[in-house]
């Protein structure tokens, strides 16, 4: 007795009628294909968008300057500062986000007067959002205090 689950007499094993052909198969694969590499494209450009900047980088000086300005169309994402002192005494750091027009103070800080130990680098990784036309202002109570600032300019 023959096994009808292997022969042709199995109406699940007979050829489907109305097949693609091989042509039409191939000009499919040829769509998805295209499709992937369209997608892959827009995510590397997504990516590299969001790929993060430097967006400042050397000592603070010892009066309020600016260190990075937005611009007036593009938020900027911070996403780490990096503080190092350099010097053998502990040294404060002041650092504002100022609106259009606005000036470093109390009111727009994000630190003020924030003890940075002797020889220490500390680092913070919580996002910050400048908004459009906004601007990051700063500076150290006395020479030794460098800064790098990284993010997304573009969000």
């Amino acid at each position: 007795m023959q096994n009808s689950n292997t022969s042709f007499g199995n109406p699940m094993m007979q050829p489907i009628s109305g097949a693609a052909s091989s042509t039409d198969i191939l000009t499919a694969l040829k769509s998805i294909a295209t499709n992937i590499n369209t997608a892959a494209s827009a995510v590397g450009n997504i990516a590299g968008t969001l790929s993060n900047n430097l967006l400042y980088q050397g000592q603070l000086p010892t009066s309020s300057g600016l260190l990075y300005a937005a611009n007036s169309a593009t938020a900027t994402s911070v996403n780490c500062i990096n503080i190092c002192n350099t010097t053998a005494g502990a040294i404060t750091l002041f650092l504002f986000l100022v609106p259009p027009g606005g000036s470093a103070a109390a009111a727009n800080a994000l630190y003020y007067g924030y003890s940075v130990a002797a020889n220490t680098t500390t680092a913070t990784t919580q996002s910050i959002i400048v908004p459009a036309g906004y601007a990051l202002y700063g500076y150290s109570g006395s020479a030794g205090i460098t800064l790098a600032i990284s993010g997304n300019n573009s969000v």
